[in-house]
Order: structure tokens, then sequence, then C-alpha cells
């Protein structure tokens, strides 16, 4: 009959449904809700106040170190980001009173849906990928991960004939050097959220790239933390938490000259990261292999350069080294650097390729995207407007 509208097959609806929702949404949500599922079906997950952060937090206010400064500004970034949207959507409700009945106003409660989508994807992937680290932490077992690290302990020494870090220490410790690798080390996350709020506000592209590509580079080291758990060689030899390693070893990542400046860095490492053998409360930062400190150095500043070339010019030495900072702090194995670097790659490689199948089928009917789109227009505007009183 004609006038009558026959329902669509289910298979057309989940089709044209996939075409309003974004990469992210299959790439970063469905995966987080996935983990977030299974690190709660075990008793031995623990609140993510269990991984140190109060601990963090209490340290890097009492200590005089020199990325104290680092992390109140990294703070202070976070709950800007955390701001600015909130401060849209409040210029959105007040619109919505004023223009009551204006059918653009449809549009706009699309920017507040897209708004608070990009704020719970990056809250809620983080959550719970956190929750799923500290599970794979509860469930480490010290014989293996003191196995894992005498194996890439052995890689490092068969690679370089020495232990990296160590001669590392004994070349530039008490130098600007060292001062240059502890900053570098200490800064990285400072780093990553600025470029995360400069892409937020002024790149939707690079903004993307670098949620997609940092989310992914976490996700395929869970089950690498998984499967070769290791501590850093500072607490597996150095401090020998493990009780496990061999005198001779300990011996040998005892055997350097440690400055104040490098003896200050250890301990606050020590206090950030939990290595707690109590059966009822068991924990082990076995989150070496692969190293995130490279693979994030190089998704920042891959994401720096689509933001802006020359910040490469940045932003490449600082990936570099941040790679070498985490050797010489003892926080990584060599094998773990090359490794992350790999992970990197791959995370970007798969960002690229997600990116350039979803402008085959993407229609951002539902706004999703819009959010991000709406901040950046109105910073432009806020910038034009400025330009104007000063000309």
């Amino acid at each position: 009959m004609r006038g009558v509208r026959l329902p669509l097959p289910a298979h057309t609806k989940m089709k044209k449904l996939r075409n309003f929702l974004p990469i992210e949404f299959y790439f970063i949500l469905l995966p987080s809700i996935f983990i977030f599922l299974l690190s709660l079906s075990s008793p031995k997950t623990l609140p993510i106040s269990a991984l140190g952060t109060k601990q963090f937090l209490k340290d890097s206010s009492i200590i005089a170190a020199p990325y104290s400064i680092s992390v109140l500004i990294l703070l202070l970034i976070i709950f800007i980001c955390a701001l600015v949207p909130i401060f849209c959507v409040l210029i959105e409700m007040f619109s919505y009173l004023v223009r009551k009945g204006n059918k653009s106003l449809a549009t706009n409660w699309k920017h507040i849906i897209g708004i608070f989508f990009t704020i719970f994807l990056i809250l809620f992937a983080g959550y719970s990928l956190t929750l799923c680290t500290n599970f794979i932490f509860k469930i480490s077992d010290p014989i293996k991960t003191a196995n894992m690290g005498k194996l890439f302990l052995s890689w490092d020494r068969a690679i370089f004939k020495t232990d990296p870090g160590i001669w590392l220490i004994n070349k530039f410790g008490g130098t600007f050097l060292e001062k240059v690798f502890l900053l570098t080390y200490n800064s990285l996350f400072l780093l990553l959220a600025i470029i995360l709020l400069i892409s937020f506000i002024f790149n939707k592209k690079a903004f993307r790239k670098l949620l997609l590509s940092f989310f992914i580079s976490w996700m395929i080291s869970l089950p690498l933390w998984f499967l070769f758990p290791t501590l850093s060689p500072d607490f597996m030899f150095r401090q020998n938490k493990l009780k496990l390693a061999a005198p001779q070893e300990c011996k040998a990542f005892n055997n350097f000259k440690c400055s104040d400046q490098l003896k200050e860095n250890l301990q606050f490492q020590d206090g950030v990261h939990i290595v707690s053998l109590n059966p009822n409360q068991k924990s082990l930062s076995t989150s070496t292999f692969p190293s995130m400190h490279a693979a994030w150095g190089v998704i920042i500043a891959y994401s720096g350069i689509a933001i802006w070339p020359w910040l490469g010019i940045i932003l490449i030495p600082f990936a570099i080294l941040n790679c070498i900072s985490a050797v010489y702090i003892l926080e990584h194995f060599v094998v773990d650097i090359i490794l992350g670097i790999f992970v990197a790659i791959i995370s970007i490689v798969v960002t690229e390729l997600l990116l350039r199948f979803e402008k085959k089928y993407f229609e951002d009917k539902f706004g999703l995207l819009s959010g991000i789109d709406y901040i950046q227009s109105a910073f432009k505007n806020f910038a034009s407007a400025i330009k104007k009183i000063i000309k």
C-alpha cells in the first residue's frame, strides 16, 4: 500500500546506528566497559586510592623536589579542563531560557550532550583502565615477577655488556644532564595535560588522535603486564623488595654515586609506587614491561606535531630524553623502553587507520563530538574579540 512505511530490518537499524557513533565509542568506551566489569569480578580489586594517589599528593607537597610545582600545575590544568565544559553548559542552559522556542536550540543541546560524552569518555576509560592495572598488581606472582626481572636484566647486559642505568648514573650523576633527565621524567604528565588542553581548545583532530592512541596503548599494555609482570630495576635489585635477587645483582645496583637530587627522586618514586607483600594487601607495581613513559612520550610528540608541526622541535627531543631518563632513575630496563616505543607506534598506526575508516561511515547526528567543535569555536570567538579590543 502507498504511504505505508514498513519497519526497517534489525540489521539495517544497527547499520544506521553505527553511522551515528564515533570510533571512540567502539575502541575506547566499549572496551573500557568490558575491562571495568572484568576488574570488578575479582574480590582482589581495590579502590583507586590503593594505587598511591593520596600518597603521591602527600609526598609531592612535602618533598622539596623540582617537580612539586609541576604536580600543582597539572592539577590546576585538570581543574580548568573540568571547568570549561561546565561553563559552556551553563551558557547553553541560559541561552535555552532566554531563547525558548527557537529551533536552533536542538543543536545547542547536542553541544551539551557532546561535552558530557567527551568528559565521561575520558574519566570512565581512565578509571576502568586504572582499576584493571590495580587488579593486575594484586594477582602478580612474586616468583614469576622476580624471574622476569632477572630475564630482562640479562637482556640489557647482553646488549650493552653492562647495566645501562648504572652506567648512566656513574657518567652523568651530579651534572646538569642529571637535572635534565629528572625534570624530563617528572614532567611527562604535565606535558600530557598541556597538549591535551591545547588540542581540546584548538585542534579537534589532534585531540581525538591523542585520546585514541593514549588509551589504545594502555589497552595493548594490560595483557603484557599480566603475562610479563616485572618490577622496576630499582625495586627489583637496588632495594630487592621481593628478597629474591642474587647478592651480586643487588651489589651491582648499589655500586653508583647517588647525588642528593637523585636520592630524593628515588625516595619519591618509592612513596608513589606501592609494593606490598602483605597476604591481605599484596600489591606489586609490575607495569614496567612495556614502559608507558616511553609509549606516552612518543604519543605526546605525535599529537603535538598534529597540532603544529613546529612543536616537533621540542617534543621529539623530549620523547628521546624521556626514554633515557626512565632508564637513568632505574624505573625501567632498556627492553621496557624498546617495547614501549613499539606499543606507541602500533597505537599511532591503529589510530590513523581507525580515523580513516571512520570517514567512510560516520555522521555525527547525535552530536557526540559537537561539544569539542562548540568549545573550539567559542575560544576562537573569544580570541577574535580580544584582538579587536587590543586594536
